[in-house]
């Protein structure tokens, strides 16, 4: 990762984030660890409200997503794409993932 494996919600400020794009907040993206919650407003060169397509762009490096296990399950298994901020959740089973 050209800026380094983010370690908490503020570090995805220095990465081109790939977010759907239905609505105006589709790129605040909320992370809770223990007691506390951080919400980020991430920003990238690419937003689409297609899922797969923007799970294409992760694999060919163009950024950092949040998906939904099903989605990432068979790449994170084989390493065609990693997890980032491992020990914060997300409501909904998503993945933080490069």
């Amino acid at each position: 990762m050209k800026h380094g494996k983010p370690e908490q919600p503020s570090d995805l400020l220095n990465h081109n984030c790939l977010y759907l794009a239905e609505t105006e907040h589709d790129n605040v993206w909320t992370f809770h660890k223990e007691d506390k919650s951080q919400s980020v407003t991430v920003s990238g060169r690419y937003a689409v409200n297609q899922a797969q397509l923007r799970f294409e762009g992760v694999k060919n490096h163009l950024g950092i997503g949040l998906f939904h296990d099903f989605v990432v399950e068979n790449a994170l298994e084989h390493g065609e794409v990693v997890q980032v901020l491992e020990d914060w959740t997300i409501t909904n089973s998503y993945h933080a993932i490069s």
